[in-house]
């Protein structure tokens, strides 16, 4: 068997698509109470099966007798012979156009003996069980794992479906000549990969193959976890930092003082080894000489005697000003870690920091399907 597979994935037919928003959401991770509000709009959306019950709830059993409707009303459908599919999204970013490309396909997961796919941050008990029941409950995977992977020429397919969600593009595209998919397959045969987004969801599938080869033995659909590669290379991935407060006030030694937050801004993005402090008396610099990312310095070098609890994490500069005025004592803003650092990281078995980074933007969910009871197809050699 081929370490990357095509597969017939379970797409939303046009039933699902006359609404005002689209069928495919965020991911399950990244759903707000007024992104729910706002897919309320359309009765297909794929938040109701990824969040059955909500945010603050689950059911299960709802998300398995949703999907079966969802099957037998013609609402999902899966596609006709195995495919790989090339997914773009096209976003603005600080007034720039981007477009970011992937490939889907089925990724075999690794054995405990092999060394192909590699984590750069850890992952959280209770939302592994999560999605392990959820999981458990449908056998689908709804929801992309995001993987960087070495640069594969990918066709462009032919034109399947394209979303806009939350002012971003999200195409799809087909690849259905035997040909091209035996070139990508081998292409992938012995690439490694480093995950993206989607480390619980990976670990999900992890377990779950371990629990159905117990009852059925390996070779079945559960060895495949459903995937979206993107090469390093690629010029649409964005990484966005994550900043830190916290109720103490620090200024480490050797800081210097800036005159505004824009200027902090424009010299922390100029000095990749930076990062910015902002207290209620004023806006300081400090660069420092070692290679360590932003995120690993200050946890190293700062946060050290900080219990955890006493952290907290915000997107952006302005959000953090309004912690400052909430209480928070000291902010913290810091560069995003560069791609090639991911890698290394993640190559040499290294976890980054927790909230090291956001790759912007997310992957959707529901822009396929991988159904372990419809969409598997074997291929022996």
């Amino acid at each position: 068997m081929k370490r990357l597979l095509p597969f017939r994935a379970v797409r939303f037919t046009e039933k699902a698509k006359k609404y005002p928003i689209p069928p495919i959401s965020l991911p399950y991770d990244k759903i707000r109470e007024e992104h729910l509000r706002e897919y309320e709009k359309n009765p297909y959306n794929i938040s109701k099966i990824i969040l059955p019950g909500g945010i603050y709830r689950r059911d299960y059993s709802f998300a398995a007798k949703l999907y079966r409707k969802f099957l037998e009303d013609g609402i999902l459908k899966p596609d006709s012979s195995p495919s790989f599919y090339i997914y773009t999204v096209e976003f603005q970013f600080r007034g720039r156009h981007y477009r970011r490309k992937h490939l889907v396909g089925l990724l075999k997961l690794p054995e405990k003996n092999e060394n192909y796919v590699f984590p750069h941050e850890r992952t959280f008990p209770k939302t592994v069980e999560d999605r392990l029941n959820l999981l458990r409950s449908t056998g689908v995977n709804y929801g992309l794992v995001f993987l960087l992977g070495s640069p594969c020429p990918y066709p462009e397919g032919n034109l399947e479906d394209s979303f806009n969600l939350h002012g971003e593009t999200h195409t799809l595209y087909r690849v259905g000549d035997p040909e091209e998919i035996k070139r990508i397959a081998d292409c992938y045969e012995e690439s490694v990969f480093v995950i993206a987004d989607g480390h619980h969801r990976f670990k999900t599938s992890l377990i779950y193959r371990d629990e159905m080869r117990k009852r059925y033995g390996p070779g079945g659909p559960y060895d495949y976890r459903m995937v979206a590669i993107t090469s390093t290379d690629d010029p649409g991935i964005v990484i966005l930092p994550t900043h830190r407060a916290t109720v103490n006030e620090i200024v480490p030694e050797g800081v210097r003082m800036v005159k505004s937050l824009t200027e902090l801004l424009t010299r922390i993005e100029n000095d990749r080894r930076s990062i910015g402090i902002v207290t209620r008396s004023g806006f300081f610099f400090l660069s420092y000489e070692s290679d360590l990312p932003g995120a690993e310095f200050l946890e190293r070098e700062i946060f050290s005697r900080i219990p955890p609890g006493e952290i907290t994490y915000f997107r952006t500069p302005e959000e953090g000003l309004k912690l400052l005025e909430k209480g928070q004592k000291t902010l913290f803003i810091l560069n995003p870690p560069e791609v090639e650092t991911v890698w290394n990281y993640a190559t040499e078995g290294r976890l980054l920091p927790q909230k090291s980074t956001d790759f912007y933007p997310k992957v959707a969910s529901g822009i396929t399907l991988f159904d372990h009871r419809l969409s598997f197809t074997f291929r022996e050699e």
